[in-house]
């Protein structure tokens, strides 16, 4: 940029610049709430919610104790998404995956052998991960989790689960 010749500016354009800051925009919206932004859904970005098209109340949640996910509908050649909500706290049960796992935090955070990861981050797991996360106290850590093969529970009685959770 510095190799570009100059470009004459109009003499008033300082004081038509500060007139404007003085006065302010021509219009400025108003924020609308609509029922998709109702308070409880806005943990997660505007696209997904669109995505979604439902409040994330209403979704289909499944789970034990203070571990809940729900699938989403958003799959493409066996890639499938679902989110996690995990009650501060709560660790799930230790697992591994049959594929790639990529894990986006939208509140909270958790840990597990391979890191801390909180608001924003994101978790990549594979079949040589073998893990067990456990969401940080206090807030509920809710996720977006995207993967082309379902994890796998390990330990004996994850031997014999594994059977009815991935059916």
């Amino acid at each position: 940029m510095g190799d570009l010749p100059e470009e004459p500016c109009n003499s008033d354009l300082l004081a038509s610049t500060l007139a404007r800051l003085e006065v302010g925009p021509a219009s400025t919206p108003t924020p609308t709430r609509t029922a998709d932004r109702a308070p409880t859904d806005i943990r997660i970005p505007q696209p997904l919610r669109d995505l979604i098209g439902l409040p994330l109340e209403s979704l289909a949640w499944k789970g034990i104790g203070g571990f809940r996910q729900a699938n989403l509908p958003i799959t493409l050649d066996g890639v499938v998404a679902r989110l996690m909500r995990i009650r501060g706290g709560t660790s799930m049960p230790r697992h591994t995956h049959g594929g790639l796992e990529l894990t986006l935090v939208f509140t909270g955070g958790f840990s597990d052998e391979n890191g801390h990861y909180l608001r924003g981050d994101v978790a990549a797991a594979d079949p040589a991960v073998e893990h067990r996360p456990i969401a940080d106290p206090g807030e509920e850590c809710l996720c977006l989790a995207v993967s082309d093969a379902p994890p796998r529970l390990t330990g004996a009685l994850g031997m014999w689960l594994n059977p009815f959770l991935n059916s």
